[in-house]
């Protein structure tokens, strides 16, 4: 059973000042969220979105995978991407400048960033892109930074308590008197044409911690 970290209001403090001086410099910061054909490590990203904290989309393109033939059926109720959707959007080393760009430029934020950088970097691998380039890939990971905000610790797995999404940014969105399209649904995942909406979710756990 999770119960209350001692160190709670110390960790407070701490995502505090981390959320403030993301939300001083927005045009420094970037959101990024992936779509992809499972959790495996053979799968690859099939789509990638990219926005500055200033609201600025900087990527939204989907990717034709480089060794995978299908995506399952479970990853296709996620975000509703087929391959059939795929036929024509490039390969992920076709647009590896622009992502490894976001990454050099500006400082990264994903929701959950060892899910979604893990696929980044096994996708690249898969198509052969720069490996020092890979290696350089790193990123602030909102969930954690929530997590220990919240201060809730998980003594089964020696962890902080991972907040599930659609219920917790349901409940930032409520408090800051917002509208999340989507923030119900489980998982959080996008559904096609709706490619940006997700990524407004880490910017509002940000503003939610301040």
């Amino acid at each position: 059973m999770a119960k209350k970290n001692p160190w709670r209001h110390q960790n407070e403090r701490a995502v505090q000042k981390w959320a403030r001086e993301i939300l001083r410099c927005p045009e420094r910061h970037v959101i990024i969220d992936t779509e992809t054909t499972g959790r495996g490590n053979s799968d690859e990203v099939v789509e990638i979105c990219a926005m500055r904290l200033d609201s600025e989309v900087l990527l939204n393109q989907r990717i034709r995978p480089t060794e995978k033939r299908s995506i399952p059926v479970e990853a296709r109720e996620v975000h509703g991407i087929s391959m059939a959707d795929l036929q024509d959007a490039p390969t992920i080393d076709e647009i590896e400048d622009a992502i490894f760009g976001l990454f050099t430029k500006y400082k990264v934020l994903i929701y959950n960033a060892v899910f979604d950088l893990r696929l980044l970097r096994q996708s690249l691998m898969l198509a052969r892109c720069d490996p020092r380039q890979i290696k350089l890939m790193q990123a602030d990971c909102v969930m954690l930074a929530y997590a220990r905000w919240k201060g809730r610790w998980n003594h089964r797995f020696e962890d902080w308590r991972w907040p599930k999404l659609a219920k917790n940014l349901t409940r930032c969105a409520r408090r800051l008197s917002c509208d999340v399209g989507g923030a119900d649904r489980d998982g959080g995942g996008r559904v096609a044409g709706q490619a940006t909406g997700q990524l407004a979710y880490p910017q509002l756990v940000v503003a939610f911690c301040c």
